[in-house]
């Protein structure tokens, strides 16, 4: 039996015994490069498997990486970045199939959804989660941008090209990097001015939701918003045994 043949029975029976979750980020990337096609050796592989963990960091920017740069880490052959880069794109494409069929139906549900994607940036961003007449989310995307200390966001501008997503209600959220999620006067005056101008484009304005770190709050959930009668306003609501205006604290 071959050098490699043995490496993937011995990574095959470690993965049966202990599990993946037990793997570290190398031993992922070793075993992924182990199964990959070519004919590296198992030292080869192990060396390749390090840099690639110092080079990425991890699995998060492997989803994102092109393939020319996977090509560039020392010892890559085409046919493994190739494969590398099919596997992650696969992972993407599964999380945001994933991410797609998800329903923000209560403040607390689209505080977390948030808090997930916010957590950790180093600059204001501001996120606009576009959803159907059932609260799924149907696309995700950043609809601006802007420096520590404010987040400079043109209501109009993002209306329009929310009108392109199909979507029938928005849920706007934007980060805090001081550690205090209250908003602030500007945050309430912004809320407005989208909430008119998304009107206009037919949208609803849903929810807003301040993130910082682990901490959120939904001016939904404190009565920002004062169309109840909106039929899309009765379906986002608390669970079942909480009272609006609830303290949506933590993610």
């Amino acid at each position: 039996m071959s050098e490699l043949r043995v490496q993937r029975a011995e990574l095959a029976k470690r993965a049966l015994d202990m599990g993946l979750s037990r793997f570290r980020d190398e031993e992922l990337y070793e075993a992924l490069l182990a199964f990959c096609p070519g004919g590296r050796g198992p030292e080869e592989t192990r060396r390749l498997a390090r840099r690639l963990t110092i080079h990425l960091g991890g699995f998060e920017k492997l989803t994102t990486v092109s393939l020319a740069e996977l090509k560039s880490v020392k010892g890559m052959d085409d046919a493994s970045a190739l494969f590398l880069s099919l596997a992650a794109r696969i992972c993407r494409r599964g999380g945001e199939e994933r991410e797609r069929a998800r329903r923000l139906t209560d403040p607390k549900t689209a505080g977390r959804f948030f808090a997930d994607k916010l957590r950790g940036l180093t600059r204001e961003v501001t996120v606009a989660a576009c959803l159907d007449r059932e609260l799924r989310v149907v696309r995700c995307d950043a609809a601006a941008s802007g420096d520590v200390f404010a987040t400079e966001a043109d209501a109009f501008d993002i209306a329009g090209r929310l009108i392109q997503a199909d979507a029938a209600a928005v849920i706007l959220s934007h980060n805090h990097l001081t550690g205090d999620p209250q908003p602030s006067r500007e945050d309430l005056l912004v809320t407005e001015a989208m909430s008119g101008a998304f009107r206009r484009a037919n949208l609803l304005l849903l929810d807003h939701i301040i993130v910082a770190g682990n901490s959120y709050v939904s001016l939904a959930a404190n009565g920002f918003f004062t169309d109840g009668r909106e039929p899309l306003r009765g379906l986002y609501c608390p669970p079942e045994g909480e009272e609006r205006g609830s303290d949506y604290g933590r993610a």
